[in-house]
């Protein structure tokens, strides 16, 4: 291939090729030098040339140049917020499962860390077994609903949990809502089952879910999932109800089967085709039975009458009446 320097530019009006295609006559390319010989200035040697530079301008005739001015913002954002969101999951099973092993995962950090700088509680600490814990489950399951009710209800957890009464006017004070001894993070109905010691925790105070948080949409999906799909709403609303209350829980339920894909098909109406009208042969008089009959047949079954006779073959003809 040659080099940038061993081109040269044939301006339009001396370049032949362009002769053809300008539309001139057969006579008039006759006596064109041009389209014969070629440019005149090809005719000396090589070194007579006239030389051309031609430079490109940085800017365009016309073109106006626009500032583009970018500002970029810095937000501050956690990674335990922005990487296990909750709208990032359809599964409340891994969402807690994968929020259990990074809580693992800091509390093995901070143990190795206090057992660098001689900590004997931390140094005394047993290994974390291969399989999650319930414990360690529970735990952040807890983290998850304490979050759910801080969102939804900011004013009156700050109230419970700074050791404040509710106000006179709060949604939440018809529920008597109580902090859970285990997890004081968490809110749990009241109720009148204090002293009900023979019923489990979760009976005598379930956990407070607001009605549109995400928490709520994935404990409902896996109740729905531990039931196969196979329960309507209110069967769905009374086992989340052995260990939620879910405000307007009624609503929720109804909202999770009507969206979700499996429950439609699994509770979907099997189409009835209407039936044609009769016709008229079956209508008109007269009434009488058999005055208009059908026949069907249908054959061939093997008989025997009686014993060690051979098998014979016989047809069944039915008479159906048309009107009776």
């Amino acid at each position: 291939m040659a080099a940038g320097n061993q081109w040269n530019h044939v301006p339009g009006k001396l370049n032949p090729a362009d002769k053809g295609t300008r539309g001139l006559t057969a006579d008039q390319l006759a006596s064109d030098s041009v389209w014969w010989s070629g440019p005149e200035f090809l005719v000396p040697q090589h070194n007579e040339w006239p030389s051309r530079q031609i430079t490109v301008p940085k800017e365009l005739p016309g073109m106006v140049k626009r500032a583009q001015v970018m500002a970029f913002a810095v937000q501050q954002v956690s990674a335990e917020v922005f990487r296990l969101h909750p709208d990032n999951y359809s599964s409340w099973k891994r969402l807690i499962r994968l929020m259990a092993w990074c809580y693992r995962f800091i509390n093995r950090c901070r143990r190795r860390h206090a057992s660098t700088r001689g900590d004997p509680e931390a140094a005394s600490t047993a290994v974390d077994s291969v399989e999650l814990k319930s414990e360690e489950l529970q735990r952040t399951e807890c983290h998850w609903y304490a979050i759910a009710q801080a969102e939804s209800y900011p004013a009156p957890y700050w109230q419970l949990t700074s050791g404040k009464s509710l106000a006179v006017n709060d949604p939440l004070l018809r529920l008597n809502p109580v902090l859970d001894k285990d997890y004081p993070c968490v809110l749990r109905v009241g109720g009148r089952l204090k002293t009900a010691s023979h019923l489990p925790v979760h009976t005598r105070h379930p956990i407070i879910l607001p009605q549109h948080h995400r928490i709520t949409q994935l404990i409902v999906d896996a109740e729905d999932r531990k039931c196969d799909h196979s329960v309507g709403p209110n069967h769905l609303l009374a086992n989340l109800m052995l260990g939620f209350w879910i405000t307007r829980g009624k609503v929720v339920t109804r909202s999770h089967c009507a969206h979700c894909v499996l429950c439609k098909k699994k509770w979907a109406t099997v189409a009835l085709q209407q039936i044609a009208p009769l016709p008229l042969f079956r209508t008109a008089p007269p009434y009488r039975a058999f005055s208009r009959v059908g026949v069907d047949y249908a054959g061939p079954f093997r008989t025997k009458q009686g014993r060690g006779k051979t098998q014979l073959k016989r047809y069944l003809c039915v008479f159906s009446c048309l009107q009776s």
